[in-house]
């Protein structure tokens, strides 16, 4: 691989962490105000999870084009 293929995935990588812990941490937030109000058992969690169809990923995560 060359220098900007490396370059690349490492940056791609990172974009897809940020965006998988940043699902994470806002569904988090959007879940509690369930849990805190209106006692829901996690359904606000859940279908805020659903939207992003779950946050798992494998790294290290390759582009292409």
């Amino acid at each position: 691989m060359g220098f900007y293929e490396d370059v690349t995935s490492y940056f791609w990588n990172w974009y897809v962490y940020l965006t998988a812990t940043g699902a994470i941490t806002g569904c988090w937030n959007y879940g509690v105000w369930g849990l805190l109000w209106d006692d829901d058992e996690g359904k606000f969690m859940a279908e805020c999870m659903g939207w992003w169809s779950g946050t798992a990923v494998t790294f290290p995560y390759t582009y292409s084009m």
